[in-house]
């Protein structure tokens, strides 16, 4: 038996592919959301974001993070520090993790102060 690597509407992986459990099903909370298409942009699998959290988190837990899985105690603290660090700043914004994690603002610089005035 050959592993199918496309159907006849669309290629694997794809939301017009149906699989073994159905087609593909975009999340509709925000945190889902924001913790699919993060890991997607990186492009990073489930079990590579296992081990990236040095195993902190089940590559279970992240998926049913991702379908809608209210987090438990202490799995945010752990997962959205994470990937803030692998998308950046700038597409951390543009997927709307401010709303869950605040990205750090630069630390204004300091201006020396003179001799005089001291």
């Amino acid at each position: 038996m050959t592993k199918q690597t496309e159907t006849t509407e669309a290629p694997l992986g794809t939301k017009r592919h149906v699989g073994r459990t159905g087609p593909r099903v975009d999340p509709t909370e925000a945190l889902s959301q924001l913790i699919r298409f993060a890991r997607e942009s990186v492009p990073m699998s489930r079990p590579e974001l296992h081990r990236h959290l040095d195993g902190q988190i089940s590559v279970a837990s992240i998926h049913t993070l991702e379908h809608e899985r209210q987090p438990r105690d202490g799995e945010l603290d752990i997962l959205l520090p994470a990937l803030l660090a692998l998308v950046g700043p700038e597409r951390w914004i543009e997927l709307g993790g401010q709303d869950f994690l605040p990205v750090p603002k630069p630390r204004a610089k300091r201006t020396p102060k003179s001799a005089a005035a001291a």
